[in-house]
């Protein structure tokens, strides 16, 4: 497999961490989430290719990889995960990251 990759390519990345984004097209498109990062990766829509992107929290708690181009900004109409043993992402009973955001594993 061949990837495609653009070495001096510069990207301004308009979504921090927290901000509410709707995914515009693809697999997940009109699912409303979180932005957790900006990353330089493959997304799910475009496995054969490095692009600037974002992982989004979608509401059920799947992270999904999407292109620079593949959000916008949006309102998050889901409470954020709270309760006992969760804090800054850790739950502590399970001694694991939250929501599937370690991707090491798949959950």
């Amino acid at each position: 497999m061949t990837v495609r990759y653009c070495p001096f390519m510069g990207h301004y990345y308009r979504f921090k961490r927290g901000d509410p984004a709707v995914i515009l097209s693809g697999r997940y498109e009109g699912h409303r989430g979180v932005v957790d990062s900006a990353v330089f990766q493959r997304t799910v829509d475009y496995p054969d290719e490095f692009a600037p992107g974002y992982h989004v929290v979608l509401e059920d708690g799947t992270v999904v990889t999407v292109r620079w181009d593949q959000v916008k900004p949006g309102n998050l109409t889901c409470p954020p995960k709270t309760g006992p043993g969760v804090m800054l992402g850790l739950d502590h009973k399970e001694g694991d990251i939250w929501q599937g955001t370690d991707t090491r594993r798949n959950r």
